[in-house]
């Protein structure tokens, strides 16, 4: 059984699928993490495009040692996944307290004045 204000998608054969509405929240959490995935991906490739972490002065590096690049590249990218996240997460903070702060914009005493030439 639907709710009442379940909007239901239906598709041209026929199969109806329930799509709910994300809370302000969620969305906010699911742009910041893709934006910061996005910017951490750039990252990662500009990064190590111009610095091999075996090549930072490890002279004498065992084989073993040499074949955990993949796994600090991944690292790396998680770091910087995790910046980019935080600095989205603050970002979309700060916006949406800002928003919640100002006054309705009903009210013409806050409204900037026109400049007319």
């Amino acid at each position: 059984m639907l709710p009442n204000d379940a909007p239901v998608d239906t598709s041209a054969d026929g199969a109806s699928s329930v799509t709910a509405a994300w809370s302000r929240r969620g969305e906010v959490l699911s742009v910041a993490l893709w934006i910061s995935f996005i910017v951490a991906g750039v990252e990662t490739m500009v990064v190590f495009a111009l610095v091999d972490p075996v090549a930072l002065g490890f002279d004498g590096l065992s084989p073993s040692l040499i074949a955990l690049r993949p796994a600090i590249y991944a690292a790396g990218f998680f770091f910087f996944w995790l910046f980019a996240f935080l600095a989205a997460s603050l970002t979309a903070y700060m916006f949406e307290s800002g928003r919640q702060a100002t006054p309705a914009a009903a009210d013409s005493s806050t409204q900037r004045p026109s400049i007319r030439p």
